[in-house]
């Protein structure tokens, strides 16, 4: 009777599992990668610097604003602010990039037609704006006409109803330097809304209010303009 070598053929057994795992393991794809690259500045002039600033991936069908995803890790920026990011996504969600008062939100690089990198532009951790606000009466103004118009020239408040006694014409009513808005930006969001309100005449201020709403470029040079035609 022939003896059985169990060393040899434990041994065999071992090489071909592992021969068989490698094979395997060589044959399953790796995790789709994803790079974001952008430049992030501190204010209008001064880039946010050799700063570390994290990316978050919201929970898929989630609110990103109230309940954060997973860390996907973090990037430094560069003497002029920019940072390049490489990242596998959890699940797909949106992508909030924060430190500080930085808050910035973007939708998840969809991966189509072969695409798996991102420019996100420039973002400011506390984006300016400077703007004024004219009127241009379409109809004679008389002194039996009174408008009310909400104040923003003092930037560092939510603003202040005042008073325009008529007759007026076309007048300037207010400059506002370094305007800042408390709203979170995202991709679809780079601008600064600004709601101006009017009202004719009122009883109360609070009633028969008019208002307009512009977006207006953040860090522009110079002055935006909103001018209102009024009835």
């Amino acid at each position: 009777m022939k003896r059985i070598n169990y060393l040899n053929i434990i041994t065999l057994c071992v090489i071909i599992l592992f021969s068989g795992c490698s094979k395997k393991c060589k044959n399953d794809p790796e995790p789709q990668k994803y790079t974001l690259t952008g430049r992030i500045m501190e204010a209008c002039t001064m880039p946010y610097s050799n700063k570390s600033v994290d990316f978050y991936e919201s929970k898929c069908g989630g609110v990103i604003s109230s309940q954060k995803g997973g860390l996907l890790g973090s990037a430094t920026t560069d003497n002029n602010g920019y940072f390049s990011f490489e990242y596998v996504p959890e699940c797909g969600g949106a992508i909030e990039i924060g430190n500080g008062n930085l808050v910035f939100t973007l939708n998840h690089i969809s991966g189509e037609n072969g695409i798996f990198s991102k420019d996100i532009g420039t973002i400011y951790v506390s984006p300016k704006l400077n703007f004024f606000v004219k009127i241009n009466p379409l109809t004679p103004k008389t002194n039996l006409d009174t408008l009310y118009y909400y104040n923003l020239s003092n930037a560092s408040s939510a603003g202040t109803w005042s008073k325009l006694a008529g007759p007026f014409t076309e007048t300037t009513l207010f400059y506002c330097n370094n305007y800042s808005s408390f709203a979170t930006p995202n991709e679809d969001y780079r601008d600064i809304n600004v709601t101006f309100k009017y009202t004719y005449n009122p009883y109360n201020v609070n009633t028969n209010i008019t208002q307009i709403v512009k977006p207006f470029k953040v860090c522009q040079s110079g002055y935006d303009s909103l001018i209102v035609q009024l009835q």
